[in-house]
């Protein structure tokens, strides 16, 4: 049975704060959807503040809309909660639609992106987030401050029907087929991203794996996928990649600094845009390893590792591989 958009917003507040209208969260977050001093904002219930600093500290002022002058008027009041929430994601829609249309349907790490898995994304992590995860091909996973990965919502999600916020067709109802030999209909050749570069994908328009992703799937995505994977073998479409890092240097940064895929999944909003320059500038030159694949350059002397170390300003230095 499809799941409705009721549905959508009981089982998403569920998630966020147990159906519970006086939830009040260690960050400032408020009511049965957690919504903080911006979303509030966006759905006319929060004056803009002046200075931008949108901290959930709730200093600013209250519209009144719905007669909500206050933190307690919200929490005292689940109509205008429900309202609100309803509001702020048309709003939301509004911020993804553009580029949310062209993953709709498509499936990353084995999680079917949908505009409901899409919309709860944002909920989560914002729309900035969301997009860096799609255009990165999942190779970046952000984490709220509490741990939860933007790939859980996006998977929780997935396959509501909220057409009503979306004037779409709803995607709930497609079946996700893995991208294996035994899908019924061949898929179609499409561009996939990794991190901004088009992958491979053989005759049928099926990605074409590469042994770190085949050492990384877990049994069960292994057995869905082992029909394809035999008929890339035996089509000599999958082979070793062996790289030497030696020498390197980053021509944005200047420095032999090398951005691993589990460098780049740790890394914040903020860094990941601080970084991505050099991010891209290296994947032109020689792609983003795994740090499997930099510690197996290390044996061969073209990588050393930099132990996590923290600076004299107290700033908390991950540990990273650089070329030598």
């Amino acid at each position: 049975m499809t799941k409705t958009l009721d549905d959508f917003y009981n089982d998403l507040g569920a998630r966020e704060s147990g159906g519970n209208y006086k939830a009040v969260n260690t960050a400032g977050y408020i009511g049965k959807y957690q919504m903080g001093e911006a979303a509030m904002v966006d759905a006319g219930y929060y004056k803009p503040k002046p200075n931008g600093n949108y901290n959930n500290k709730w200093d600013g002022q209250f519209t009144g809309k719905d007669g909500i002058y206050s933190v307690e008027d919200f929490l005292d009041n689940p109509q205008a909660q429900e309202n609100a929430q309803r509001i702020y994601k048309q709003k939301q829609w509004t911020y993804i639609k553009n580029f949310a249309q062209k993953y709709d349907g498509k499936t990353i790490n084995g999680i079917p992106i949908t505009q409901s898995g899409m919309l709860a994304a944002t909920h989560l992590l914002g729309q900035t987030k969301l997009l860096k995860y799609l255009q990165s091909n999942g190779r970046y996973i952000p984490k709220d401050g509490y741990g939860t990965s933007i790939e859980e919502y996006l998977r929780r999600f997935a396959g509501y029907d909220v057409s009503e916020i979306t004037g779409l067709k709803s995607s709930s109802t497609a079946t996700v087929q893995p991208n294996s030999a035994k899908s019924a209909t061949p898929q179609q050749p499409s561009k996939l991203i990794k991190i901004g570069i088009e992958m491979n994908v053989d005759k049928d328009g099926n990605r074409i794996f590469t042994p770190q992703e085949i050492g990384e799937m877990s049994p069960d995505e292994f057995q869905e996928n082992l029909p394809l994977i035999e008929q890339q073998l035996k089509d000599g479409l999958i082979k070793p990649q062996a790289q030497d890092y030696s020498g390197y240097l980053n021509p944005v940064s200047g420095n032999s600094k090398l951005f691993s895929r589990e460098l780049i999944s740790q890394m914040s909003g903020d860094e990941y845009t601080a970084n991505e320059p050099a991010i891209m500038a290296q994947l032109q030159a020689i792609e983003i390893p795994t740090d499997s694949e930099l510690e197996t350059a290390s044996l061969r002397g073209g990588t050393v590792y930099v132990r996590p170390y923290t600076r004299s300003d107290g700033t908390e230095v991950r540990g990273y591989y650089r070329s030598v």
